[in-house]
């Protein structure tokens, strides 16, 4: 799922105010504790910046290598797909073989997989974190906060970044209390997650 140099890109899509940008700063701070990572770099896709609007944020993790571009990525090795609304044929086309399409979603892996037709070999983690995050609370203005528990669904599908690490970049990046809370939330969407190979 990486390529030659060893470096996993990842795109993650949603709507403003879902901290799709949160959600990247907290991967790479994860990659970094992991002990996994030789370098690692966020960053956001700059447009439309209201809250529902569709945004982007990028992550590169590499294992060994120094990352030098900051172009945007255009086909990733992992899609996250925050709120599928904003999901559609060219999301899921440019993903690479053998990577990853993960979804907040309540159909299963199956159903996204006929949906959107996808005939090329990946894997899909999907996992109904909008309902998880309405039973939490966890929502401002009517929009569920599905950055952190869909990390935890990350975990699942990504052998070299953990839900330890995970769970102690969410601490240090959003600070002891909020972070202790939103980490418990990712362990338990991590539960979640329903996986299939394409």
């Amino acid at each position: 799922m990486t390529d030659a140099d060893g470096i996993t890109e990842i795109v993650i899509y949603g709507r403003g105010g879902q901290g799709c940008v949160l959600a990247s700063q907290i991967i790479v701070e994860a990659a970094y504790l992991s002990g996994n990572f030789q370098d690692v770099v966020a960053f956001p896709s700059f447009g439309a910046e209201r809250r529902g609007a569709p945004v982007q944020a990028f992550a590169r993790i590499s294992k060994n290598k120094k990352i030098w571009t900051r172009a945007e990525i255009a086909h990733p090795d992992i899609a996250m797909v925050l709120d599928e609304t904003v999901l559609n044929q060219i999301i899921v086309d440019n993903i690479k073989e053998n990577g990853v399409l993960i979804i907040n979603s309540d159909k299963s892996p199956e159903e996204i997989k006929d949906y959107y037709n996808i005939t090329h070999k990946i894997r899909i983690a999907s996992a109904n974190i909008s309902k998880f995050c309405y039973d939490k609370d966890l929502y401002i203005e009517g929009l569920p906060i599905i950055n952190t528990p869909i990390l935890g669904v990350l975990t699942e599908t990504l052998e070299s970044l953990d839900l330890d690490s995970i769970k102690k970049a969410i601490i240090k990046v959003m600070g002891k209390e909020k972070g202790e809370f939103n980490s418990s939330l990712a362990e338990e969407a991590s539960k979640l997650t329903l996986l299939l190979n394409c």
